[in-house]
């Protein structure tokens, strides 16, 4: 945000000092548990960014060592302010994170693939048809086993819910974690039908978080499928144009008009990044969003 205003170097590193003050920590196991809350965290860290900036263009800022206050001597996190000078101007961090076309943890990202795998040239395969599914995964993963999860939270943090409803669904898209899957007695059975294990031997970035499934039939048929990297991450990054049909997929939906919006603000279009914000928003919703 304070790129897109223009701000000066002395004033965007206010903005990130003053925001640094305004994170918003709270356990991972809220993840797991469903609790709903943790759904607030993102929309409220958005709101405290782009309050920053404002708050810094009127004289309200943190102190120039915020960051380390509050990441390192709250926290306990190590400084390593050298880092953040590694290959500046040449190297974007946020290529090194990863992007999601799953509507679950990324930590689960390997176990859909490695259940699409299984499932491909597999023909029609029922709950019914399922005597046991087996999923050897990493430990992050592992951390996520709740054969009963009781929010759509939960479910996207259920190793047992993401392998059962992408083999349901053939997809793990936000229908495979809606409300109404909780209560599906084929899902809830297929979810207590569900082993978890270590994949072994363990591997290094960026084969660090994979899976490998077995699903067994009543039939005595076996299909497997390995996955040893989610697409998404630095190694094997989707293409821009994949990108943008996740956005547009997300969002057109409930706002039809904001595809003109969207591929402009993509294209990083000057005349729109000019623009302020509640006129944006306006052209999408089609009222006037100022007041």
């Amino acid at each position: 945000m304070a790129k897109l205003r223009g701000l000066n170097a002395e004033s965007a590193a206010a903005a990130i000092t003053t925001g640094a003050t305004l994170v918003l920590p709270g356990p991972f196991g809220h993840a797991v548990e469903g609790a709903l809350i943790r759904n607030v965290w993102p929309g409220l860290c958005a709101q405290n960014g782009i309050r920053a900036v404002d708050w810094v263009e009127i004289g309200i800022r943190g102190g120039p060592h915020s960051l380390t206050d509050v990441f390192a001597a709250i926290m306990g996190a190590e400084s390593a302010p050298e880092e953040l000078c590694r290959a500046l101007g040449q190297h974007w961090a946020i290529r090194d994170a990863y992007h999601k076309m799953h509507a679950c943890c990324q930590y689960g990202h390997s176990t859909v693939e490695a259940v699409l795998a299984a499932l491909q040239g597999a023909g029609t395969i029922t709950p019914d048809m399922i005597e046991r599914i087996s999923v050897e995964t990493h430990w992050k993963a592992r951390k996520l086993d709740n054969p009963r999860p009781a929010t759509t939270l939960a479910a996207k943090f259920s190793i047992q819910h993401i392998a059962a409803a992408t083999l349901v669904y053939g997809h793990a898209g936000a229908a495979a974690f809606h409300a109404d899957t909780l209560t599906r007695p084929d899902l809830d059975r297929l979810r207590h039908r569900v082993e978890i294990a270590p994949f072994e031997p363990e591997l290094e970035w960026p084969n660090d978080r994979p899976s490998r499934v077995r699903i067994t039939l009543t039939d005595g048929r076996v299909l497997s499928g390995e996955c040893l990297s989610a697409p998404g991450g630095a190694d094997r990054p989707f293409t821009e144009d994949e990108i943008a049909s996740k956005v547009r997929a997300n969002v057109l939906e409930a706002y039809p008009g904001a595809a003109e919006a969207i591929s402009r603000t993509l294209a990083l279009e000057p005349a729109l990044l000019r623009t302020g914000w509640a006129k944006i928003v306006s052209s999408i919703v089609g009222r006037d969003t100022s007041t």
